[in-house]
């Protein structure tokens, strides 16, 4: 997370437009960074392999986690929505000594979503499967007309709360282009694959924990979403906000309070230390 600078290539659903959750955490001596996961925004987009380990949740966590170090901080909190909650997951777990405290959005773990999918899944979340489909399926599909799929989506997963600015969404549109395309695609084949077999590692998150969702969501109509994470952490807690999936945006009061207080500094030493390397 971060405080935002002047750039379009921020996580578009921190960003500057739509009155964000980043604008109202506390300008303080805390030092908040946001970017964008590989495919989002402006960020990189490779070419995807045949495995789509490019796109891998673990690959992805790897990125954030460079990014971090490279700028001096060796031990950081992490917050994310959707598939920022999801690379949190996997950085939480393949790098424990880095990351003090988890924040996820509107999510549970990929392996539980799958484990227990059912009608009402897989009507609620047909987007897992169809853009997992190979062969250019959803690619050539989407990219007929990528901002029906864009807006029809986001109108789709929105209940009450702040309505979305027509700005955030030309600028969803305006980033979503074919490379965009195929590198999300990839990212729903690899959880479909190549993140569940690295979740089969197992493994407990031992950070603190926050859950936060949307009470008209799938998520939230649909799991016991603190239960379903104590199966993935040790220390959990959390609560419903009253919106859909765009918690960031349709809520973004109440997210920065809940992030704020949750990465509130802590004594050094504690779980929560931000732990920023001295300087060199």
């Amino acid at each position: 997370m971060a405080r935002p600078a002047p750039r379009r290539s921020r996580g578009q659903c921190w960003r500057r437009h739509e009155r964000p959750a980043a604008l109202h955490l506390p300008h303080d001596r805390r030092r908040w960074r946001a970017y964008p996961l590989c495919h989002h925004g402006d960020s990189a987009k490779p070419r995807p392999g045949p495995d789509d380990l490019e796109y891998s949740k673990r690959a992805m966590a790897r990125d954030q986690l460079l990014v971090m170090n490279a700028l001096g901080f060796d031990r950081f909190g992490v917050a994310g929505h959707d598939r920022g909650g999801r690379v949190g997951h996997r950085l939480a777990l393949d790098a424990p000594e880095a990351v003090s405290a988890l924040a996820v959005l509107d999510v549970v773990p990929t392996r539980h979503a799958f484990e227990n999918a059912d009608k009402d899944f897989a009507l609620g979340y047909y987007h897992w499967f169809f853009l997992a489909t190979g062969n250019g399926i959803p690619e050539h599909l989407i990219g007929g007309d990528p901002r029906f799929w864009i807006t029809s989506r986001m109108s789709a997963r929105h209940h009450g709360g702040t309505a979305f600015d027509p700005a955030a969404i030309e600028e969803y549109v305006r980033c979503f282009d074919q490379a965009s395309i195929a590198a999300s695609c990839s990212d729903y084949r690899a959880a479909a694959g190549v993140d569940l077999v690295h979740d089969s590692e197992g493994g407990l998150i031992e950070a603190p924990l926050l859950a936060l969702w949307g009470e008209h969501s799938f998520v939230g109509r649909h799991y016991d979403v603190l239960d379903v994470w104590r199966s993935y952490a040790t220390d959990v807690r959390g609560q419903a906000l009253p919106c859909d999936h765009y918690l960031p945006e349709e809520r973004p009061d109440e997210v920065a309070a809940a992030l704020a207080e949750f990465f509130r500094p802590r004594p050094s030493g504690t779980a929560r230390d931000p732990g920023r390397k001295p300087p060199a």
